[in-house]
This record gives structure tokens, C-alpha cells and sequence, in this order.
């Protein structure tokens, strides 16, 4: 999604109202590198769509709640909160 704010083009993740949330379940059968790339991707996708750390922020917490709803250990997403903090 993109906002205009002043002079400036803000953007961030969008997803449409009818979105799931349902993504790879991590206690499924698939090799863990598929599992991972699940995270990446989210990682990925928030660190290049948000425009403000507030957006990003909240697409971290966004990521950690659907995650963890898909079964995903805390480690693995706790790695990525800490590199993302090096980031912004």
C-alpha cells in the first residue's frame, strides 16, 4: 500500500480483508528450508515495503502472532526480530 504524506510516498504491506492468514504449518511434513523461507519471506517483504520503522514494527508483531498460529517455534522468529532491530 502506498500513502501520501506531504511531499513524501509512504509504504507499507497490504493484504485484502478476506486474507487468512493461513501459511506452511511448521509441524508439517515439508523440509525445514521450505519452512524457513516462510519467515524470510515475511521477513523480506516487511523490510522492503515498510517505509517508517511504525510500520515495520507492526509487521513484525504481525508476523510473530501468524507464526506462531501456524505453529512456528519461537527461536525462529526471535532470530529475525534481533536482525531486524540492527536494520532501522
Amino acid at each position: 500500500m502506498i500513502k501520501r504524506s506531504s511531499n513524501r510516498h509512504l509504504s507499507a504491506v497490504y493484504r485484502k480483508p478476506n486474507h487468512s492468514d493461513i501459511y506452511l504449518n511448521f509441524k508439517s511434513e515439508h523440509p525445514i528450508h521450505h519452512q524457513q523461507s516462510v519467515d524470510n519471506t515475511f521477513f523480506e517483504l516487511a523490510k522492503k515495503l515498510s517505509s517508517i520503522t511504525q510500520d515495520l514494527n507492526s509487521e513484525m508483531q504481525y508476523e510473530k502472532r501468524t507464526l506462531m498460529l501456524n505453529g512456528y517455534p519461537k527461536w525462529m522468529i526471535q532470530n529475525k526480530r534481533k536482525t531486524t532491530q540492527r536494520i532501522f
